[in-house]
């Protein structure tokens, strides 16, 4: 059916290559730059958090930075809020996270504050390796024994 224009529209397409050269090529409307980042799962939205919040260690990295994930989970929620941006799941959250080089899953012995006689001194903590909030150490502080991780 389409097949007797198809001369026309090569035509069509060699008439528009010069314009779309001198423009830089197609220039993406905003209204659809939105929608495609809602349609590509909204994980460029969590990894532009990520870089605007957070420092990344580079892969190799001999020095870790860490970060809870019930820390992060709540600075994600308020940024959502404050920028009235729908929030990833958890699993989701979790699955951007760990596509980001740099940033992996970890368990690391954290001290504990103030321990009774003869209890243990530390306790094994899940966290973010290789990721810290911008103007922290990236070290996870003393914590409590009952603190949730």
């Amino acid at each position: 059916m389409w097949l007797p224009e198809l001369s026309g529209m090569l035509n069509m397409v060699l008439d528009a290559g010069p314009s779309l050269i001198a423009n830089d090529g197609f220039i993406e409307p905003k209204s659809s730059f939105k929608a495609r980042e809602k349609f590509e799962g909204g994980g460029n939205q969590l990894k532009k958090y990520v870089y605007e919040n957070y420092d990344v260690n580079n892969i190799g990295d001999k020095i870790k930075w860490y970060t809870r994930p019930l820390d992060f989970q709540t600075h994600y929620k308020i940024y959502c809020e404050e920028n009235s941006e729908e929030q990833l799941s958890l699993g989701r959250m979790n699955k951007c996270l760990e596509g980001i080089p740099g940033i992996e899953r970890a368990t690391k012995n954290v001290d504990i504050l103030n321990p009774k006689p003869g209890e243990k001194k530390w306790t094994s903590a899940r966290v973010w390796a290789g990721l810290r909030l911008k103007g922290t150490s990236g070290e996870i502080a003393k914590v409590k024994k009952s603190d949730d991780f």
